[in-house]
């Protein structure tokens, strides 16, 4: 029992860092389509996720000096995807928490490319999806719910934008 304790301690000293990314595409008619994977181990085992991950040192650090999560999620998402983001300055974050020995962020990119090489390259996975935003697989990875509303928030401050410049 001792033990047990020890080694939570030892992983709450650490804290949880992570960064995630969500890939999303669009469709011909619209549809805006997001890429999930079912995660096999962990807390998450049998739930769909985006991919993500914890920071690493070799991640390395913010102008600020805090732990770069851009990067992390960078390095989880082309390691879980096999995907090399072509303009990473679009890479966006979307969401985040920063709480006592708990600290997530997330970020999005918008796939433009057709026949982008997206592929199960992790053992985290068993499988891979594109979804409709709209009708999304179950059941979704805790925090999934509240990144994908951020997400929605983006887009739709972003289409109000383009609306706005048609009317001038």
């Amino acid at each position: 029992m001792e033990g047990a304790i020890k080694r939570r301690i030892s992983v709450l000293g650490a804290g949880f860092h992570v960064g995630g990314m969500l890939f999303w595409k669009s469709t011909k008619e619209g549809e805006i389509l997001i890429l999930l994977g079912r995660r096999l181990h962990g807390i998450d085992r049998g739930r769909w996720s985006i991919p993500g991950g914890g920071w690493r040192k070799k991640d390395g650090f913010s102008n600020d000096g805090g732990r770069n999560y851009h990067t992390a999620a960078l390095r989880k998402g082309y390691e879980e995807t096999g995907y090399i983001i072509p303009e990473q300055d679009e890479v966006t974050c979307i969401w985040s928490v920063h709480a006592p020995f708990f600290h997530y962020e997330v970020f999005d990119y918008h796939i433009r490319e057709k026949h982008a090489s997206i592929h199960l390259t992790s053992e985290d996975f068993s499988e891979w999806g594109w979804f409709d935003i709209n009708a999304l697989p179950e059941p979704l990875e805790w925090f999934l719910p509240l990144q994908l509303h951020q997400f929605r928030k983006k887009l739709h401050r972003r289409e109000r934008l383009k609306n706005a410049a048609l009317l001038m």
